[in-house]
């Protein structure tokens, strides 16, 4: 389950440093939103990463959008427009990753947030070295760009709530639920129709597809009529620290890194190479599977996604990982379930994790 420890237990097995390897991520937040093969082997590093449709992107950007002007239509603060386009409602998209954090000083900040500060004072937590994070003063310019994009939609926005409930709720402390919802949709569909949301949408695309053409290495290839939207990546290196920096712009959740991520693009990633244990000299033929963890969204809390029901018969061993803390709750029982159901109960493995 989400939380529990997958891939922190995935991090031991191919001898990945939390702090200073830093992959595959790991955190509270849900990191883990696309899938992951490891293949221990000797030999080069190598990597392939796939990304998701230029069409499926497109739709998350739009779904954002929407949210955000949905918060303008209840008369949030900016901070909370602001939100809404950067992190989509399943937790798989995040803008932030690729257009930066919104840090604004009038709003409040909580300790996880990332404080870029000013140009003439880096934060004191980026070290000197780390090549990995926003220079100072790029961070400044994602976030003038990033409340640029806030101020656009809270336009467009503030123009069709107008004049709709101008024209539908004159009164809306007297109005019922049904007409706030109804009117809710009409102005959603009209937002979804302005050239100027998406004149905005356009843009926002544009600007994602800009962090592909920062890659310093490895070899994009693209397809489709105008060839411009990726659709895989390949890396080949025999240096084990720079190998994985180069993965970790497709896996990253490092905060200081938040502008400059690909993460929320992904499909899929496989990286081979030695990756090993350092508990054991022991150098088994394995090939290690993981993904998004069960709950992330409320539909895998109660059932098990054919995504990953289909892999069942490809496996070896199905390793369920599980916190220790807490009773089985429902997501790991449905797995249990599926896996009986399919009949590969004879493959099923269960970690569990947090047992101190």
């Amino acid at each position: 389950t989400t939380g529990a420890g997958k891939t922190s237990l995935l991090r031991h097995l191919i001898g990945s440093n939390r702090d200073r390897v830093r992959f595959p991520p790991t955190s509270t937040e849900k990191p883990t939103v696309s899938d992951i093969e490891v293949i221990p082997a000797e030999g080069a590093f190598r990597a392939a990463v796939t990304f998701f449709s230029e069409h499926a992107i497109r739709a998350n950007v739009e779904d954002c959008l929407l949210a955000a002007g949905s918060a303008v239509w209840d008369a949030m603060p900016d901070d909370k427009v602001a939100d809404k386009l950067l992190h989509h409602a399943d937790q798989r998209f995040r803008l932030s990753y690729i257009l930066g954090a919104w840090n604004d000083t009038s709003d409040s900040v909580d300790d996880d947030d990332w404080d870029f500060g000013s140009a003439a004072s880096p934060p004191a937590k980026l070290a000197s070295d780390d090549r990995e994070a926003v220079p100072p003063q790029d961070a400044i310019d994602l976030q003038a760009k990033l409340r640029r994009y806030v101020d656009r939609i809270r336009a467009v926005a503030t123009e069709k709530a107008n004049a709709i409930k101008e024209e539908l709720l004159p009164d809306p402390s007297t109005a019922q639920a049904e007409d706030l919802q109804a009117a809710l949709e009409i102005f959603q569909g009209e937002l979804l129709d302005d050239d100027a949301f998406r004149d905005l949408v356009l843009d926002i695309m544009d600007d994602v597809q800009l962090r592909f053409e920062r890659l310093e290495v490895g070899e994009l290839t693209r397809r489709g009529k105008s060839a411009s939207w990726p659709i895989l990546w390949t890396y080949e290196s025999n240096d084990r620290d720079e190998f994985l920096r180069q993965v970790r712009w497709f896996s990253s959740n490092y905060a200081p890194a938040f502008g400059r991520l690909l993460t929320p693009l992904v499909d899929g990633i496989r990286v081979q190479g030695p990756l090993f244990p350092v508990f054991t000299d022991r150098r088994a033929k394995v090939v290690y599977l993981d993904g998004q963890g069960l709950g992330h969204t409320p539909d895998s809390s109660s059932s098990v996604t054919t995504h990953v029901t289909e892999r069942f018969a490809d496996v070896d061993r199905i390793l369920l990982v599980d916190n220790a803390e807490q009773p089985i709750q429902a997501a790991a029982q449905a797995v249990l379930r599926a896996v009986a159901a399919s009949g590969n109960y004879g493959k099923l493995v269960i970690a569990f994790t947090h047992f101190d």
